[in-house]
């Protein structure tokens, strides 16, 4: 991916961005104006350059608008005006191609050249909603992962600025992929006190952290170890006061039966024993579910065979094991 700042270093800016980032958007516009009244095909050409960011082309909406350059458009930008009047336009008054709920190719690269070249800039608070859907998108209908990264710099950015901050949330933890985690766990050592407590407020940890590093370092090996069993909750800090972002899947620990793409999906029985021994389990109390889940993982981890015969055992057997030997695999 390279973004604005990368096309300056690698000398590729359009005429009209080297414009707009030198003399500001009004300059910019002036200048596709007067060219315009010149020379109407070297301002549609002005446009569609390849190497056009999408924040200048937001900047110049008003022209193309205007000016009825719409029909000259190449198909990236046409598509992106469309996206942008389908997100802008009050319900019932878009009448273009619903590009934002359907999969296509020439979509999601629109989609990534708006993101890509617009995730620094902040030029309104309609830009940032259209940049908002267009991430969200991006993150949902395609599963585009490589992005995550770039949403984290755009939620932290914009935080520092006072800026809204809760679609990109959203959207950056619908994501279900634990590298948003590992993100903020990076952000949660920051030196920088407001980067961190964003973190630590996301990660929803409310108690004082004494150690960051030691605080990361076991988050991170619990990771590590249990990620087979742990899925993403729908909860977010935009529905919730005080949400819970992971769970781990107890039953599936208990019967170690993973799965790896961090989404819940309840364990389904394989056979009569199996459901006798799972509606036991299920109805433990809290504690004694997380006791016995971690001392069947431990067990099974240093020998499949003991596993095999303690989990055929009596569920009240179990739990007498795990609370007289966890220690010995805990």
């Amino acid at each position: 991916m390279f973004f604005c700042g990368e096309f300056m270093q690698n000398g590729d800016l359009s005429k009209l961005d080297q414009i707009r980032l030198n003399d500001g958007n009004d300059k910019c516009r002036k200048f596709l104006e007067h060219t315009f009244y010149r020379n109407g095909k070297e301002a549609v050409e002005l446009i569609n350059d390849d190497n056009l960011s999408f924040p200048t082309f937001y900047a110049l909406l008003p022209l193309i608008r205007v000016f009825g350059l719409a029909r000259y458009l190449d198909k990236k930008k046409s598509i992106a005006l469309d996206i942008i009047n389908q997100i802008i336009l009050p319900r019932g008054f878009y009448r273009g191609r619903e590009y934002l709920s359907m999969k296509d190719q020439s979509v999601y690269e629109t989609l990534l050249w708006m993101a890509n070249t617009g995730k620094e800039e902040d030029i309104d608070n309609q830009y940032e909603h259209v940049m908002d859907v267009a991430i969200s998108v991006l993150i949902d209908t395609y599963e585009d992962k490589d992005i995550l990264e770039a949403v984290d710099e755009m939620i932290f950015k914009r935080n520092a600025k006072g800026r809204y901050i809760n679609d990109l949330v959203w959207a950056f933890f619908n994501s279900k992929d634990p590298k948003t985690i590992k993100l903020l766990l990076k952000r949660l050592r920051s030196d920088n006190p407001n980067e961190s407590q964003l973190a630590q407020k996301l990660l929803n940890i409310e108690e004082d952290i004494v150690s960051k590093e030691n605080f990361c370092a076991e988050y991170s090996q619990w990771l590590e170890e249990n990620g087979e069993f742990i899925y993403f909750t729908e909860e977010s800090n935009q529905y919730a006061s005080n949400p819970v972002l992971l769970k781990e899947d107890l039953a599936r620990k208990y019967f170690n039966k993973g799965v790896k793409d961090y989404r819940h999906q309840p364990y389904v029985p394989l056979s009569a024993q199996e459901a006798e021994c799972l509606a036991a389990f299920n109805a433990l109390n809290d504690d004694d579910k997380a006791i016995l889940s971690e001392y069947s993982k431990k067990k099974r981890d240093k020998s499949q065979a003991e596993w095999k015969d303690w989990i055929n055992k009596p569920i009240e057997e179990q739990i007498k094991e795990a609370l007289g030997r966890g220690e010995e695999y805990i």
